[in-house]
């Protein structure tokens, strides 16, 4: 999909470019705001992906924190009925059913 935006921008940029090399007074806004806007997706798109990838660079603590959806929580922490807990001292935290 995200290559797919990118190959259709690159396309649709490149026929602008042809249409208004006649006239370069023209911006792209006036040639062709459908390029305009695609463009502001894919500036969003690119931004998104940015900080996707920061936050897949920082370490994974499995052994003192618990995960869910991406979102680390210390011990004690609850969610969904299950609470961030050690069954045995010396073992990794996980999520654990509440009783």
């Amino acid at each position: 999909m995200k290559t797919i935006s990118i190959i259709f921008f690159a396309l649709a940029a490149v026929t602008c470019a042809t249409a208004s090399a006649a006239d370069s007074a023209h911006k792209m806004d006036d040639c062709c705001p459908q390029v305009a806007t695609r463009l502001d997706q894919t500036n969003t798109l690119l931004a998104q992906m940015q900080a996707d990838r920061r936050n897949e660079s920082q370490p994974v603590d499995t052994t003192n924190l618990c995960y869910y959806e991406s979102k680390a929580y210390t011990e004690g922490a609850t969610r969904d009925g299950q609470v961030c807990s050690r069954l045995v001292n010396t073992q990794p935290v996980r999520w654990v059913t509440r009783t």
